[in-house]
């Protein structure tokens, strides 16, 4: 399949497609999930990958021994 044809998927979320993508409203997302955004220009913007590991150490999938409240805190 050519490159043009593939269907991208953003590696940044809004707070409506962040929140959608955890199964949460954009309220609870706020609430709830302690991930900070990532600032570009007046956007916040989530990170896909941030929001799976912040997900994984939740539900304790981070089988590699990540403390990840130390990875939350890096970014």
């Amino acid at each position: 399949m050519a490159a043009s044809a593939r269907k991208l998927e953003p590696r940044l979320l809004t707070l409506h497609e962040a929140a959608d993508y955890c199964g949460l409203t954009p309220r609870a997302f706020r609430r709830y999930i302690r991930l900070p955004p990532v600032k570009l220009g007046p956007n916040d913007l989530w990170e896909r990958e941030a929001l799976d590991r912040y997900i994984d150490g939740l539900t304790g999938r981070n089988g590699a021994g990540i403390d990840w409240h130390e990875a939350v805190e890096r970014f």
